[in-house]
């Protein structure tokens, strides 16, 4: 049995392809990358949670991160270890046992559902300035190392933008001034995306789409929203689950970096809430009447970001991490 994801380095957010399989019964990893084949042990598997990414800790310090549930499941199995929540080690039921698992069952969901984003937003909320950033940092060279290209704008092109962007910020309630990036990129395509505490990576093919200052300020504007809310530690917190927010809590950085790493992932593979998207939007419309930009130019830079591949955009380029193109619309009419 093989099992496909990410190795990522001890000490480092750069990440590259791997397989995990077993050999007579030996758990052997192999990297694309390099080819190295070894023998490895793992010392602890996060739990199996809907919309998360497994995450195998092995002892030489590096992390496997996969979104494979059944293949991580299945070695585990092999190996002789708990696949998840201690619910899966009842190995016989019986009518006691099964109460207790749906009794158990009610109450995770429960607490899930309804604590999660609370505990999540609190957690974020009390993030120290300097983790967030550190973390958003060590995030982008995660994506940098394996998603996007050098930027192959004008000098002039890009000065442009970080006019717009640095004007943006002094507007906005940021006491600092996030990093921004230009970067190519025909995974992502047009494309835009804030990192918890910057930076802000804006592609080539968004600044070439935007027809002019005002579209361009638009989206720059909803990117500085979501740092300005902690909309992406807020999304990652909810996504990875209650691990990040105890240690959050409790004030276990080196477990907090560990995961925020997992943000590219997780903002590719399922973007911003819907509510965030449009918190972002109703922020952004403010942000640019108070510079004297035109708001209805946001609204335009939406539809010609949209307009290419309509239902599609949910798999690919700006709507992938930023879904909800309908309801968004929807929502900025009444605010213009």
């Amino acid at each position: 049995m093989n099992l496909r994801g990410q190795i990522f380095e001890t000490a480092s957010a750069r990440s590259s392809g791997a397989e995990l399989s077993l050999r007579a019964g030996h758990l052997v990893l192999t990297c694309q990358d390099d080819g190295e084949v070894a023998e490895v042990q793992l010392t602890k598997v996060s739990d199996r949670l809907a919309g998360t990414a497994r995450r195998l800790h092995l002892t030489d310090g590096r992390l496997f991160v996969t979104e494979d549930d059944k293949g991580a499941d299945a070695i585990l199995a092999a190996l002789g270890r708990p696949a998840g929540f201690r619910v899966f080690i009842l190995e016989r039921p019986s009518v006691r046992n099964l109460a207790l698992c749906l009794g158990l069952f009610v109450t995770i969901a429960g607490g899930l559902y309804f604590g999660l984003p609370v505990a999540a937003d609190l957690a974020a909320l009390g993030l120290p300035d300097r983790l967030e950033r550190q973390a958003g940092g060590a995030a982008f060279e995660n994506l940098d190392s394996w998603a996007l290209e050098p930027s192959q704008l004008l000098t002039a092109s890009q000065d442009r933008v970080r006019g717009l962007f640095e004007q943006t910020v002094r507007a906005s309630k940021l006491s600092f001034v996030p990093e921004l990036h230009f970067r190519a990129s025909e995974l992502l395509g047009a494309n835009a995306f804030a990192f918890p505490g910057g930076p802000v990576v804006v592609t080539d093919a968004l600044v070439t789409l935007a027809p002019n200052n005002d579209a361009l300020v638009g989206v720059l504007a909803h990117e500085i929203a979501h740092i300005e809310a902690r909309h992406g530690l807020r999304r990652l917190m909810r996504a990875v689950g209650w691990t990040i927010i105890v240690s959050t809590l409790i004030g276990d950085s080196s477990t907090v970096l560990d995961e925020l790493v997992a943000f590219p992932v997780v903002l590719i593979t399922q973007g911003y809430s819907r509510a965030f998207e449009i918190e972002a939007d109703q922020r952004a419309l403010v942000l640019m009447r108070q510079l004297d930009f035109d708001p209805k130019a946001y609204e335009e830079m939406l539809a010609r970001l949209y307009a290419p591949c309509g239902t599609a955009c949910d798999e690919a380029g700006w709507w992938s991490s930023h879904p909800g193109f309908e309801n968004r619309i929807e929502a900025l009419t009444p605010a213009e």
